[in-house]
């Protein structure tokens, strides 16, 4: 059974994590590729803009298509994705420009691909690939939402308890909408009862009235 649990949680975590992968350093390899060896500063702020935003579109795609599926860690695996894989794509992209796998041996590459696991290793080398601020943000972003949906705030009224109305059809409501519609109930009969003294204190002098005139 645990088995079978775990290859039904392993796969779409996978899964999820090729798509955080391609979806965030596919924007970096195509500016690469197109700038070549005029790659500069301009293209550090396109790449900075435009890989968070890739990752954060599939990242809503991801999550509406997996809401029904159970699977809750979408954007963890799609971090991890990033991360785990953040020294291949680098060495990609050098390898455009001229330098990674084309001038790096091989024992070289395949210890900078094992190497690039460790978190230090892939900012060092994100640094040199311009590539650092787009990951520190994603992270950064990633980390906020990961603690805002655990904390409980993300739907505090569905965690409350709730009341339920019986009759021809059932009807779900919160306590905080019951306790405003007994209020609003029960002012027109207090608004009644003042109108009703209003009118019997007029009543009063009015038959008073008369007997002072006289």
């Amino acid at each position: 059974m645990e088995s079978s649990s775990l290859a039904v949680h392993l796969r779409p975590a996978l899964l999820f994590a090729s798509i955080g992968a391609l979806s965030f350093w596919t924007p970096d390899l195509v500016v690469h590729a197109w700038a070549r060896d005029a790659f500069d500063s301009s293209h550090v702020r396109a790449i900075t803009f435009l890989m968070p935003a890739a990752l954060l579109i599939a990242y809503l795609i991801s999550r509406r298509r997996v809401r029904e599926n159970g699977f809750r860690w979408v954007g963890l695996a799609m971090i991890g994705g990033v991360w785990l894989t953040g020294g291949l794509f680098i060495m990609l992209c050098a390898t455009v420009d001229g330098a990674g796998f084309a001038s790096a041996g091989f024992v070289l590459s395949v210890l900078l691909l094992i190497g690039s696991a460790i978190p230090i290793l892939t900012c060092m080398l994100a640094t040199y690939d311009g590539s650092l601020g787009a990951l520190l943000i994603i992270t950064a972003v990633a980390t906020v939402i990961w603690a805002y949906e655990e904390s409980g705030l993300r739907e505090p009224l569905s965690r409350r308890p709730k009341a339920t109305l019986r009759g021809s059809g059932s009807i779900t409501i919160h306590p905080e909408i019951n306790r405003l519609a007994v209020i609003l109930e029960r002012r027109p009969k207090g608004f009644a009862r003042t109108k009703v003294r209003i009118s019997k204190s007029r009543e009063t002098k009015a038959s008073r009235a008369p007997s002072g005139n006289r």
